[in-house]
């Protein structure tokens, strides 16, 4: 059975809840292995040391593969402005 790991790529501000980005993955004998929903490998690995948190490395592998193919310009982002309360 899958696992999942839900990263934050965007976080929550002023009324905008955020986003986050869903990544699959599966350890079998000491290796975390990224698949997808339907638990086909993407062919990223990653062998686990004693210690490790396997979610916290799924997420960070997930950040990893979402900005590598995000490819996305922040220049249209929405700007947010503290509310100083000056006039």
């Amino acid at each position: 059975m899958n696992k999942s790991a839900c990263p934050q790529k965007r976080r929550p501000f002023n009324g905008d809840a955020g986003a986050c980005t869903i990544g699959y993955y599966l350890v079998t004998d000491g290796v975390l292995k990224m698949c997808h929903e339907n638990g086909r490998p993407t062919g990223k690995i990653y062998r686990l040391e004693p210690g490790d948190n396997e979610r916290v490395i799924a997420a960070r592998l997930t950040l990893e593969a979402w900005r590598r193919t995000a490819n996305q310009s922040d220049f249209n982002r929405t700007l947010n402005y503290e509310k100083y309360g000056v006039a």
